[in-house]
């Protein structure tokens, strides 16, 4: 069923908004109050409406600024790879890392040495003892990567001992 808008069914929309303005004075007729009550109703609703206004105006400029602040994070390169925020950014109790990445960007190339020792040395032994059909297990080449893992936010937590605290990461 197809719509027709034609200027016979545009005249007759602009008299049905018409009419809907009058009805609160209609009503107010049928009620018995007098004009002050139409134009306190017409104060309140404009005032109502102004204020409405303002409150979309301040949610516009917010966006605007939230939208200004993640391309300047983004900008600087964190997070940019997927298009999301630091954790630090959101959330107030999560410290920035750039110091621990320092350290891993250091440290990667020695991190990957010990990490195939680690996994042919402990690992494999313990696979190959859990099972006969793993008998031949082995890590044949074990590679990190050349790049580090870069940690985004570190949040402090107290452990349940005192000489224990977890970190949570970010990467």
């Amino acid at each position: 069923m197809e719509r027709r808008s034609g200027p016979g069914l545009a005249a007759l929309g602009a008299l049905g908004r018409r009419l809907l303005w009058a009805l609160p004075a209609y009503a107010a007729g049928l009620l018995g109050l007098g004009a002050g009550a139409v134009v306190l109703a017409l104060a309140l609703y404009a005032g109502w409406r102004r204020r409405r206004r303002a409150r979309e105006r301040g949610m516009r400029a917010a966006e605007r600024l939230q939208r200004d602040e993640e391309a300047a994070v983004r900008a600087a390169g964190l997070g940019a790879a997927r298009g999301e925020l630091p954790a630090w950014v959101s959330f107030p109790d999560v410290e920035r890392a750039e110091w621990l990445n320092k350290v891993l960007a250091q440290a990667w190339p020695f991190f990957g040495q010990w990490m195939e020792k680690l996994l042919r040395d402990s690992v494999a032994p313990a696979i190959r003892a859990s099972s006969p059909h793993l008998q031949t297990f082995t890590f044949t080449r074990v590679d990190m990567g050349h790049k580090p893992l870069r940690v985004l936010g570190v949040r402090a937590h107290p452990g349940t001992h005192k000489k224990q605290i977890l970190l949570d990461l970010n990467i």
